[in-house]
């Protein structure tokens, strides 16, 4: 059996019952596929592309096979606010 490696942060992560309704896509994922791939979701909350790497990466490489996939979803979330001097439209300096 192929499977679909899912690493990433809370967006496709797992939610356990008591964080109901927040739920990651990759929760539901295998619904979705051909029965004969399996879904190994390996994706955390608080996960994002500075703490993501090695630690993620080399527990998927471990049980990685040929024929495999890996799927990466991290979503950058920012707060930062605009200058008052940077007009609308442009990139944040």
């Amino acid at each position: 059996m192929k499977t679909l490696f899912l690493l990433g942060d809370s967006t496709c992560a797992p939610k356990e019952d008591d964080k109901r309704p927040e739920t990651g896509w990759g929760m539901y994922f295998e619904n979705y596929i051909d029965s004969s791939w399996s879904v190994r979701n390996l994706a955390l909350n608080g996960r994002n592309y500075s703490p993501f790497s090695r630690k993620d990466a080399d527990q998927c490489l471990e049980e990685l096979e040929a024929g495999d996939f890996v799927f990466i979803s991290l979503v950058i979330m920012t707060a930062r606010k605009m200058q008052s001097d940077t007009p609308r439209r442009s990139t944040f300096r």
